[in-house]
């Protein structure tokens, strides 16, 4: 075997060793850059998460009042709001977060008001629809939410457009 024939197979691998150790690092490169794309998209959503949170909240605290002017006219707050408010709400954490965070918004547990219906069936909460406890709920939320997972398939702008079309504040 003449001398050229294990020179160039040295040569070949080193050259085999260098592309593909160029092409690890490319690798390596384009999934950290993936990555820090994603985490501007996942700080995005977030941001938008808190600001339909508050926006929320806005609109629970105008229910609260009993009545408010919109447009110049005055809106009596009714069942039919509050109900259209806590369900839209309750929609918006269960597709920005996951289930388990709409039932905790919905769950009455350690509230009491000032006056106590007269009966209460234990397997029905007869505080779902009153804002008290929901604002409650959707407060604690709000300082949670910087740490909770966002859905990956959630899309703040359909939100944001069903908060501008629904008829709740």
């Amino acid at each position: 075997m003449p001398w050229q024939v294990p020179v160039a197979a040295i040569i070949l691998f080193s050259i085999y060793g260098f592309f593909s150790a160029v092409y690890q690092e490319y690798r390596e490169v384009e999934q950290e850059r993936n990555a820090l794309k994603g985490g501007q998209v996942t700080a995005a959503k977030r941001k938008a998460v808190k600001e339909l949170l508050g926006d929320a909240m806005r609109g629970g605290e105008k229910l609260k009042a009993g009545s408010y002017v919109e447009d110049g006219e005055r809106i009596i707050v009714s069942n039919e709001r509050v109900e259209n408010w806590i369900d839209g709400t309750r929609d918006l954490i269960e597709a920005a977060f996951d289930k388990e965070e709409g039932r905790r918004f919905m769950n009455s547990d350690g509230y009491e008001p000032a006056k106590r219906p007269p009966w209460q069936e234990v397997r029905i909460d007869p505080y779902r629809y009153h804002l008290t406890p929901r604002l409650q709920r959707l407060v604690q939320l709000i300082l949670r939410a910087g740490e909770l997972p966002i859905a990956p398939d959630f899309d703040p702008d359909v939100w944001r457009d069903r908060y501008s079309s629904v008829s709740y504040p």
